[in-house]
């Protein structure tokens, strides 16, 4: 099964031979405070088994199921890349027969989930004193988690979930424009607030905000924050006034790089399509032949 779905993400193209680069020195910053193996096995054990098989159940057609492989695909290669950090040996993405956009993608997924688990860790005592005044139905989960590797497992639990309930929806539709108009709109968003907007790029930011929640319904995402959001406030509030490198500025760096990199794959010159859901099936729309994998 993995050999077909490498077979389908192998013509995933680009258009462009540049790819995003990090220097020695920053990896060497973000992996230092995970050298001990012990903090990430749960997560890799965790990564392993998403999406969880009990999925499949839900699939009533065989593009839905191909969407439950797509996703198995790249989580199972985060796992292998997780592996990989920490140690001398060489991850499997290097020898993939997989596109590079797609290979770099994987590997930003993987370092923000790294930095993410590590500020999880350094805050665990102001984490917990947050999480014991919440409810699972805040998030719906089953029970909250009481490690920091058990609430770095369920927010990436949480988002390959919401990946997948888009292939469950009645109706769908994320065009390739729309996408890259979300992801700028939210550049812009970070920009206006990190200036200390006064009120008039205030009323802008209210309107971005405001078309982003439109694109998320018209795509059948979700609109109301996630866990992962929640969480990243709480440790940014826990990490204010602490200069140099921290997990979490390492965190949002890797968010920023994962968006730059969206808004390349997503250039018309990469051809890339979009897709509409209606009913289980999937169709790809515009004149891209390729489609979105995650």
């Amino acid at each position: 099964m993995v050999r077909g779905i490498l077979q389908r993400h192998a013509i995933f193209q680009s258009g462009e031979s540049r790819v995003l680069t990090y220097s020695d020195a920053r990896l060497e910053e973000d992996m230092a405070r995970e050298r001990k193996p012990s903090r990430l096995d749960r997560v890799k054990k965790a990564l392993s088994d998403i999406p969880p098989s009990q999925w499949l159940e839900e699939c009533q057609t065989e593009e839905q199921r191909e969407k439950w492989q797509d996703l198995k695909l790249f989580f199972l290669l985060v796992r292998e890349d997780f592996s990989a950090y920490g140690s001398e040996r060489e991850s499997p993405l290097d020898r993939s027969p997989l596109q590079k956009d797609y290979k770099e993608y994987v590997r930003i997924t993987t370092r923000m989930y790294v930095s993410l688990n590590s500020a999880i860790w350094e805050k665990w005592g102001e984490m917990k004193k947050v999480i014991v005044h919440l409810s699972p139905d805040d998030f719906g989960v089953r029970s909250l988690p009481k490690t920091p590797e058990e609430l770095t497992s369920l927010i990436i639990l949480q988002e390959a979930r919401q990946s997948f309930e888009r292939c469950l929806a009645p109706n769908s539709k994320l065009s390739k424009n729309a996408w890259r108009n979300f992801l700028k709109q939210g550049e812009e968003i970070g920009r206006l607030l990190a200036q200390a907007s006064p009120a008039e790029e205030c009323s802008r930011v209210r309107t971005l905000r405001t078309r982003r929640l439109a694109f998320l319904k018209d795509a059948g995402l979700p609109t109301e924050p996630g866990l992962r959001d929640f969480i990243v406030g709480v440790l940014e509030r826990a990490f204010s006034g602490e200069r140099g490198e921290t997990p979490i500025k390492a965190y949002r760096r890797h968010e920023a790089d994962l968006v730059r990199l969206n808004l390349k794959m997503t250039h018309p010159r990469n051809k890339l399509g979009g897709e509409v859901w209606k009913d289980g099936h999937r169709t790809i729309i515009g004149k891209g032949a390729n489609r979105y994998n995650t």
